[in-house]
């Protein structure tokens, strides 16, 4: 019987022929960030119920399975939980419903941990459907795009988006490496599962060492391969030409830029 090797979504691109797959990248990048801004700013449940909303609807066109969408949040659940008790026993000390030395569990703690757990979940999503219905290629050429203003302060933003791309290509290898590190360390005994406190550490301590290991050697090769090649960071580059800005991409944005200027306006009359 065949081994099924586990699929690693973080950070892998999912060919496609989604609404999302077929948007121009600078589109899809730019609704992030303003969407990402608007959850950010928002504060308050109906500001909460109506990115959710858009969130939802992103997910429905980019046809991608909901493991890829959620993957990264199921793997981050225990430093959730850790968020939440944080800001639960250390937020402030007034109006405590539950006090234990230093600790104090109040009210506005726990709203105030959720609040940031919402943010975390809400821009890793978007982050996951991103990358995974764009290809890194794309990526590099929008955050090029977006960064084109920093020239005036004399900063190769090519450099800035090639460093970002290779990096978002090659975080599923590395995932998929130290999957591999761990299962050879288990097989050798390695006690990651324990109950025991310092058996944890201990064999998470071991764990790092290889894989950082694997990381700068992946670095330096990748480096080589490039000077191998020829690429310098003082030439002109040619890129390949991306896909035009359609009609469905200008509604995306204008949905995306309305949501966040909503919630501004929404925060703003909050204050007043």
């Amino acid at each position: 019987m065949k081994n099924k090797r586990k699929v690693l979504y973080t950070g892998t691109y999912i060919p496609g022929n989604s609404f999302i797959h077929r948007m121009n990248s600078l589109a899809k990048t730019l609704c992030f960030f303003f969407l990402a801004t608007a959850c950010i700013i928002t504060g308050d449940i109906a500001g909460y119920l109506i990115i959710m909303i858009m969130l939802l609807i992103i997910i429905k066109l980019s046809a991608l399975p909901i493991r890829a969408v959620f993957h990264t949040v199921i793997r981050l659940r225990f430093f959730f939980i850790f968020i939440l008790i944080i800001n639960s026993f250390f937020y402030s000390s007034e109006n405590p419903l539950y006090t234990f030395g230093i600790i104090n569990i109040t009210l506005e703690g726990i709203f105030y941990g959720l609040r940031i757990l919402f943010n975390i979940f809400y821009i890793t999503s978007l982050a996951n459907i991103l990358t995974a219905a764009t290809s890194p290629m794309e990526i590099c050429s929008s955050l090029t795009s977006i960064l084109k203003p920093l020239k005036i302060f004399r900063i190769n933003i090519e450099n800035i988006s090639m460093i970002l791309s290779i990096s978002l290509r090659f975080i599923p290898s590395l995932l998929d490496e130290a999957e591999l590190i761990k299962k050879a360390q288990i097989s050798r005994g390695a006690k990651f599962e324990s109950r025991k406190i310092r058996d944890k550490i201990q064999s998470y301590l071991q764990f790092l060492v290889p894989v950082f290991i694997s990381a700068f050697r992946r670095a330096d090769d990748l480096s080589l391969a490039m000077e191998a090649r020829g690429y310098s960071s003082h030439l002109k580059r040619t890129k390949k030409r991306g896909m035009p800005f359609r009609i469905p991409d200008y509604i995306a944005l204008g949905c995306s830029i309305t949501t966040c200027i909503f919630q501004i306006l929404f925060k703003v009359d909050a204050i007043w």
